[in-house]
């Protein structure tokens, strides 16, 4: 017999505090908003909390395009996965200090204002959730989730950022995603089960948040993205390129120079391609490969660093969703790129 789960999830469209507030008094109003709504708080009851809200708390509140927000998003880096440009402005996917993968540091605009992501989130929620074991006299637990359209664990929409007194992250992760069902403006979710019990009374003060899995097949594609990871294979070092636009709005000069960068980006792979320069004409839609001196194509490597330079070359104009027509000659000055667009 098939063995099934059944969860209620409560939700509750707090109001964020307009100060900052310390753990306990933030814990305060999150019991307040409970009694108010007349929940009944159980043992095994799981208490969800939005991020935004903790973060709100804590003061982790900026103004946007502020100085402090890029040394806010800086300080919440912990290393560059991959970056974008939409409608010109940079949007980066980082490793974040709270071992996630997320936008800008985790900075999440709302308006006039950036949200940072919250401080230490495992401590939070154990302490949060001892002063509310203590005023429910109940054993709960307490999850941080997270509601972003940004990749966060393997591609979850919905995840826990930090727990305490949840029975392991698949629990916390489930009571995350059930909370961000209730609904979109919720601020609090009651997540009871009913066919288990997924609260410990006496838990780890902190648990490390699981990151991405950095081993398997998939693993370049989620690290780095599949642009980073072909700009990678190319020997191309990709926080050092401009970010490919993700709203396709770039003109063909910009994605073929961009190609040359990846080709030229690091040391030369191939011995004799510094033999060779590229010239772009015009618009970009033609690129010349023409010797770098003129004693250039005496150099007995330089067909072979040529042959090489096409070929990554192609490759790195296929990364930009572009084709090409290359023509190399055959007396050994070099080579005629045409662009194809799809």
């Amino acid at each position: 017999m098939a063995r099934t789960s059944l969860a209620t999830a409560f939700g509750i469209a707090a109001s964020f505090p307009p100060n900052p507030l310390d753990t306990d008094r933030a814990a305060a109003l999150i019991a307040a908003d409970i009694d108010r709504v007349r929940v009944e708080i159980r043992d095994d009851d799981i208490i969800a909390v939005r991020a935004d809200f903790v973060s709100t708390c804590q003061g982790r509140v900026l103004q946007a395009g502020s100085p402090e927000v890029e040394a806010s998003t800086a300080a919440s880096t912990r290393t560059l996965v991959a970056s974008r440009s939409f409608n010109g402005a940079p949007v980066r996917l980082t490793l974040t200090v709270n071992g996630t993968v997320e936008f800008n540091g985790g900075h999440r605009t709302s308006g006039e204002a950036v949200i940072a992501p919250v401080h230490k989130p495992h401590r939070w929620a154990a302490d949060a959730c001892a002063w509310l074991r203590s005023y429910f006299l109940a054993d709960i637990g307490v999850v941080i989730f997270q509601d972003l359209p940004h990749p966060f664990r393997h591609g979850q929409r919905a995840a826990s950022l930090a727990s305490y007194g949840v029975v392991g992250q698949r629990i916390a992760d489930h009571a995350a995603g059930t909370a961000a069902l209730t609904a979109e403006d919720s601020t609090l979710a009651i997540i009871r089960a009913h066919s288990s019990r997924p609260v410990v009374s006496d838990a780890a003060a902190e648990r490390p948040a699981e990151s991405f899995d950095e081993v398997g097949g998939l693993a370049p594609w989620f690290r780095l993205g599949w642009v980073e990871a072909c700009q990678s294979a190319l020997g191309a070092h990709p926080e050092g390129l401009r970010p490919l636009s993700g709203t396709h709005h770039e003109d063909i000069l910009a994605h073929v120079s961009r190609a040359i960068a990846t080709v030229r980006s690091g040391p030369a792979r191939v011995p004799g391609e510094e033999c060779w320069r590229f010239l772009p004409m015009g618009s970009g839609a033609r690129v010349l490969i023409e010797p770098a001196t003129s004693a250039a194509v005496t150099d007995p490597r330089a067909a072979l660093g040529l042959g090489a330079l096409v070929e990554r070359f192609n490759s790195a104009l296929w990364v930009e969703g572009l084709g090409a027509d290359t023509e190399v000659r055959t007396d050994g000055g070099g080579a005629d790129v045409r662009i194809v667009v799809p």
